[in-house]
């Protein structure tokens, strides 16, 4: 009896395998002419019934529940986009980097041919070009609520990316989103974090 529950168990986790390839292989493959089937697919894959792995490593720490595992993501992703100084950096190599990153700004600010405004006919045209029925930011705006927004809709934007092309800067509730990881597919371990690459979604 034994031998039967392991082979069934085994059976059972190569039937699970398999679909979870086959989910990955879908996603993708999938392209522009069928963007609403990718995302249902991601979708899919991040409900909570859903899990790419049991198990994860980052920095030799197993993680082996659902909500370690989230955490985990979470730093891991908080890390990559946080810059940091390591202990294994070049000190030297490093300030040489940050100086020339100074030197080259200023000589951009200081010399850069000034930027031609965006106008509201540009945006405006520019806007109707995309696509219906994408996911909202984290704020829950829809390109169709810039679409259907009107001309005060416009001339606001218009002014907002013509000022961020004048400072040079960019606010940084425009680069807020949530990292989801999807696997490569590349036949590197599912629990190493590198076998991901991650999308980014506001909802």
């Amino acid at each position: 009896m034994k031998v039967q529950k392991k082979k069934l168990r085994s059976a059972q986790r190569r039937l699970a395998a398999e679909k979870r390839e086959n989910t990955y292989t879908k996603i993708m493959e999938l392209n522009e002419n069928n963007d609403k089937q990718f995302f249902a697919l991601v979708n899919k894959q991040r409900n909570a019934r859903s899990s790419t792995t049991s198990i994860l490593k980052v920095n030799n720490r197993l993680y082996n529940n659902s909500a370690s595992i989230l955490g985990a993501w979470a730093e891991y992703f908080e890390d990559l986009a946080s810059p940091s100084v390591q202990d294994r950096f070049d000190s030297k190599f490093f300030n040489l980097v940050n100086n020339d990153i100074e030197i080259l700004t200023d000589i951009f600010l200081s010399t850069r041919e000034p930027i031609q405004e965006v106008t509201e006919y540009e945006l405006n045209k520019c806007i109707l070009s995309f696509k219906n029925g994408k996911a909202p930011d984290v704020d829950k705006f829809t390109i169709e609520h810039l679409k259907y927004g009107g001309q005060t809709v416009v001339n606001i934007l218009t002014k907002l990316i013509n000022l961020i092309f004048k400072t040079v800067a960019v606010p940084n509730n425009l680069k807020i989103g949530i990292g989801c990881p999807l696997f490569k597919n590349g036949g590197k371990p599912k629990e190493d974090p590198n076998s991901y690459r991650r999308i980014t979604s506001y909802s």
